[in-house]
């Protein structure tokens, strides 16, 4: 297993796993009286390292945050004893698709995945004003994303709805997409940190919404690498299917 850990914040680490093809990003957010986890990977072996940080945070209680119901950010869910939540929408389609999505990409298994819900849930916006952390609704990527935006330091943790060099569009609503992307410029994050890409700023935010809108009117696009022409095809063949 891959993995690389840089500190990017006073507050933040990041846990870069290399082992899937692409880079994926699981992050720990540690403040006052708690530490946030958003998301956890391929399984309970991937979670290790993070559960060794864990144990020397004596006396601060760990939240699990699941950022959306795709299988490379919840299996690891079975590692954590403590509290775990999402939007409400990501509990019900973890609870129908957790076993079809084992089958699918069983060879990304890392260690257990035993199926594990969140046990807290919401619709709009989660709250720990002590701890400065916000949870919030953002459909995007797909229909039950959430963010993270860490006030301290500025910090905005989008899941899978911000990738570069090109964002995956898995849910075919594009103007609610645009609507989230707005919304994180609302908040004039410093940097943002996505479940595949770090380090992301403004500029990249607007890119994406510029995107979107050119994808929504059917606009040719040139794109430079095999990856990204992979991923607009993707990205039209959604779009082309019926609500």
């Amino acid at each position: 297993m891959g993995l690389k850990k840089e500190k990017i914040s006073n507050r933040s680490t990041a846990y870069i796993f290399h082992d899937l093809g692409i880079d994926t990003f699981v992050y720990l957010v540690e403040t006052k009286k708690k530490v946030f986890i958003v998301d956890t990977f391929c399984g309970s072996l991937s979670m290790e390292p993070i559960l060794v940080d864990l144990e020397k945070m004596i006396g601060k209680k760990a939240i699990i945050v699941n950022t959306h119901f795709h299988w490379d950010h919840v299996w690891g869910n079975c590692a954590f004893s403590e509290e775990i939540i999402s939007h409400g929408k990501c509990r019900a389609y973890l609870d129908r698709y957790w076993e079809k999505q084992i089958e699918a990409h069983k060879k990304q298994i890392r260690g257990r995945t035993e199926k594990k819900l969140p046990t807290i849930t919401f619709s709009d916006r989660f709250c720990y004003p002590e701890e400065g952390i916000e949870l919030f609704y953002s459909p995007g990527h797909t229909d039950d994303s959430i963010s993270l935006f860490d006030h301290d330091d500025k910090l905005l943790y989008a899941g899978d709805n911000l990738e570069k060099p090109l964002i995956y569009v898995e849910d075919n609503d594009l103007e609610t997409y645009i609507k989230t992307l707005e919304k994180y410029i609302a908040f004039s994050p410093k940097m943002i940190m996505a479940g595949h890409s770090m380090g992301l700023t403004g500029e990249d935010l607007l890119g994406a919404i510029d995107y979107l809108r050119r994808l929504g009117a059917g606009e040719e696009m040139v794109f430079t690498t095999e990856y990204e022409r992979s991923v607009h095809e993707n990205n039209k063949r959604v779009l082309s299917k019926e609500s």
